[in-house]
């Protein structure tokens, strides 16, 4: 091909396999653009970059700039009374879920809610803690606790 285009169709799965014989141990699949760009890749041992070129993470996203910089945006277009979007942190048999409701949510519209499912929450700050919310209620701010 006169254009190094590689197009890619199909009518069921399609497989790129960077190392097929196994016998390599830093092999990648690279995302490029305008002359060899680098935009993201996968490499060998299931790591996933974006605007990085070493991930040491499933999932590694760097982006350098010297303001705020969004680095995901997770977003639900839909207005209805029931529309939100949620984060899921999931451990071993522990998990927290945090959504944000639309504007138009029936009950808790325009709300934030983390919803802790075991344990408590906890602030901190260079790795002391300031505040913690317990998870039979309780607020402890610093040292001292407020009963509730």
């Amino acid at each position: 091909m006169a254009d190094n285009n590689i197009p890619v169709t199909a009518n069921g799965d399609v497989t790129i396999d960077c190392d097929n014989n196994n016998d390599q141990t830093t092999c990648k699949i690279v995302f490029s653009h305008d002359n060899g760009t680098e935009l993201a890749r996968i490499q060998e041992n299931g790591c996933f970059g974006i605007g990085n070129t070493a991930p040491t993470y499933p999932l590694d996203v760097l982006k350098d700039g010297n303001s705020e910089n969004i680095i995901a945006n997770l977003k639900n277009i839909n207005s209805g009374n029931s529309a939100g979007v949620a984060l899921n942190l999931l451990a071993y048999n522990a998990s927290t879920k945090i959504t944000k409701f639309g504007a138009g949510h029936s009950t808790q519209a325009s709300n934030m809610v983390i919803n802790n499912v075991g344990g408590d929450i906890i602030f901190k700050w260079s790795g002391t803690e300031k505040l913690r919310i317990t998870s039979d209620g309780k607020l402890k701010i610093g040292s001292w606790t407020i009963q509730g």
